[in-house]
């Protein structure tokens, strides 16, 4: 379904736009699967590294339960029995256990963030490698900033959760474990006092959790929202102060900002709640302690150390017990985010070489189109039975009105779409029956949509052919037309054209496209207006070079100004998705149809400007 263009941007009512659904409820997803998966996938190659970090927390762990623990010998020892050289002994073992602790820490630290980052850079390789595998399909069916946003937010999101996870259940649990043997070994009754209270915020913690999870997922949408729209809004800053459509877009990537600051918001107070739950119920199980724990030492039953450094293990044991607490809010993000990532992993491309799929020679071949229908993913149809054929070696021109489904030719050649009735076949087979990757080598593509990296001049030709030498890059150069602007750049070829090649004027990106398509030297090319932005001089240059490299290539034109078509083997002119009328130029002015109307309508519309300039 097509956009409003306004001022030539994208434009989509903010209420149109509905969130990605996750695959599954949130209420119906489980935790387990997709931390199987992210260990299989993801963490499990660096087990050793993490078999460190794990000796290193429960260094940190027993060294933590060691210093609760020494609070018993010195109330007993130092306070009651005033024992001096227990009292040097204990300050020095304090000492040694605080380095061994820090150390140990540094470590379990340092370890993590290796892990947690080489994560992050393993899942965006991943990530950009299968998506640059993808069908066109998917860059059209979902927002630049959408896709950018799974770089970002969603594996950041899952390196959060690693890392919050490891250290939650690493050295927070295994703190837990080694503070609750101390309690134990000082008094089991007190303990279980203590520890009844743990299990009890686990409920609604989990709840937290779900919401975290849900919140998440919109959190993303809107992220991916706020990126196309700022993408958007920076490339096309020319056409927003043309129009005075400043305000317009401020509204609209306010209204975005806000409603990221709401779910911002809602995130916060989720984790903020966290930390209450356990604290009301942590106070509860202190009170408890001192209260029967109090009475028992007035009785005699245990000793005041035993009692302090038991309520030392307690208060020791309340931090990582809070740090476990945002595990679960943390986790359920990050899986959030995992869950969207493996449901873009897992997609399968829609073009891809079937089996026993036979690589195209390298050599000048017939197209054609027998019974071909086609329709966008949008529903929008293109194509409605077209038979067409372009000869081996041979210049075949389309021609027809817009939208009557000229440019769809040139997109299911290469297989950027595939077909859904009829074939189209490159020298006399299927082209599904061709390997992806021959098939592309032996085409060259010129569009009206010019793209340019930012990157040199030299490179971005070098891109029709990354192991062409500087002077075959110059001589495509030189062929386009192209060789005179460039020389009198800063840099010369080496001059960086900017994003999206906006350092360049329209023409010379279109030269540089075309020095790239020559370079290449595909036997196929397919042009679509590649003389569109250029100027009447440069237009007669490039002509002229085009015509040279045509000689000998299947070459496919689509052309609006029918001038630059009278000297093609064969001209097709379309209409609603057909093609109506075949054949070549002098043929077709003589039946008077299609064609006829639109050269007689085009002839008419140059004169204009010609009879103006002669009353003048």
């Amino acid at each position: 379904m097509p956009r409003r263009q306004v001022a030539g941007i994208a434009r989509e009512p903010m209420s149109a736009r509905k969130p990605e659904k996750s695959r599954i409820p949130i209420d119906d997803q489980r935790s387990l699967p997709l931390i199987r998966r992210l260990w299989r996938e993801f963490v499990r190659p660096y087990a050793v590294w993490l078999v460190g970090a794990a000796v290193a927390s429960a260094v940190v762990a027993a060294a933590t339960a060691g210093t609760a623990w020494l609070l018993d010998p010195v109330v007993n020892k130092v306070f009651v029995d005033r024992d001096r050289d227990m009292l040097w002994l204990i300050g020095c073992a304090v000492l040694a256990i605080f380095a061994v602790k820090s150390t140990a820490a540094y470590l379990q630290e340092a370890v993590l963030a290796f892990v947690g980052q080489r994560i992050v850079a393993d899942v965006q390789d991943r990530l950009f490698r299968h998506l640059l595998d993808q069908d066109v399909a998917l860059f059209q069916s979902r927002q630049t900033g959408t896709l950018v946003s799974h770089f970002t937010f969603d594996v950041q999101a899952l390196r959060q959760a690693v890392s919050t996870a490891l250290v939650g259940l690493g050295r927070d649990g295994l703190s837990i474990v080694f503070l609750a043997g101390v309690m134990v070994y000082q008094d089991w009754l007190l303990s279980l006092i203590a520890l009844v209270v743990a299990p009890i915020t686990v409920a609604p913690i989990q709840r937290l959790g779900k919401r975290m999870r849900r919140v998440s997922g919109e959190s993303q949408e809107r992220m991916g929202e706020l990126t196309t729209l700022l993408g958007q809004a920076f490339h096309g800053i020319r056409v927003i102060k043309a129009y005075g459509m400043e305000e317009a877009e401020r509204r609209r990537v306010g209204a975005v900002i806000e409603a990221m600051f709401r779910l911002a918001f809602r995130q916060g107070r989720v984790r903020a709640a966290v930390q209450p739950i356990i604290d009301v119920f942590g106070g509860v199980a202190v009170a408890g302690v001192i209260v029967y724990g109090g009475l028992r030492v007035m009785d005699g039953v245990t000793t005041p150390g035993a009692f302090f450094s038991f309520i030392a293990a307690v208060l020791m044991a309340y931090q990582p017990l809070r740090g476990l607490g945002k595990v679960n809010t943390t986790l359920q993000e990050g899986l959030a985010s995992a869950d969207r990532l493996f449901a873009l992993l897992d997609r399968q491309s829609s073009i891809a070489d079937a089996p026993g799929a036979v690589a195209l020679e390298r050599a000048p071949a017939a197209v054609a189109f027998d019974g071909v229908s086609f329709s966008y993913p949008d529903g929008t149809e293109a194509l409605a039975g077209l038979d067409m054929k372009a000869p081996a070696g041979k210049v075949t021109a389309l021609v027809g009105p817009s939208g009557a489904g000229k440019s769809t030719v040139l997109q299911l050649i290469p297989r950027f779409y595939d077909v859904q009735q009829g074939t189209v076949k490159v020298a006399g087979r299927d082209v599904r029956e061709l390997t992806v990757k021959s098939l592309r080598a032996a085409i060259a593509v010129v569009s009206q949509e010019v793209v340019l990296f930012d990157d040199t001049v030299a490179e971005n030709i070098r891109y029709g052919r990354p192991d062409a030498s500087d002077d075959e890059v110059r001589a495509a150069a030189e062929a386009a037309a192209a060789h005179g602007f460039i020389s009198e750049m800063p840099d010369g070829y080496a001059t960086r054209v900017g994003e999206h090649g906006l350092k360049l004027s329209g023409g010379q990106r279109q030269r540089i496209a075309i020095a790239r398509a020559i370079l290449k030297d595909a036997p196929i090319l397919l042009l679509d207006e590649a003389t569109s932005a250029l100027d009447t001089e440069s237009e007669r240059q490039i002509q002229a070079a085009l015509a040279r490299l045509m000689v000998g290539r299947t070459t496919i034109v689509i052309a609006h100004r029918l001038s630059t078509v009278h000297g093609a083997d064969v001209i097709h002119a379309f209409e609603r998705g057909r093609v109506v009328e075949s054949g070549t130029h002098a043929e077709l002015l003589a039946r008077s149809g299609l064609y006829a109307r639109l050269h007689a309508l085009q002839f008419r519309e140059d004169e204009r400007p010609a009879a103006a300039a002669a009353v003048g």
